[in-house]
């Protein structure tokens, strides 16, 4: 597969958009480690709430920024889904066969 850069953004978009990356992923793992058994998550419920919540969040902010972003930055939102960023260089790509 063949990287396709397509825009350079700003530092400060990079690291807003890596903050909420990083919360939906932390969201993921703890929901994994609460699902073990029927029985941890009874006992965890109210932690649950609150992670799902928090993922809810994120995930809505993640697809804010990204709409924020192609709008801003003239991209194709129909291919949005095929969008990365790389939080290093901070560009946006897309990968092609």
């Amino acid at each position: 597969m063949k990287q396709i850069n397509l825009k350079s953004i700003s530092v400060e978009e990079s690291k807003e958009v890596e903050k909420i990356y990083e919360d939906l992923n932390t969201s993921k793992v703890l929901f994994k480690l609460l699902a073990t058994s029927d029985k941890e998550y009874i006992r965890n419920e109210l932690l649950y709430c609150d992670i799902k919540k928090d993922y809810e969040i994120a995930q809505k902010k993640y697809s804010n920024w990204w709409s924020d972003i192609v709008e801003r930055y003239g991209l194709d939102k129909s291919k949005q889904q095929e969008y990365v960023v790389d939080f290093n260089s901070h560009v946006i790509f897309k990968f092609q066969e």
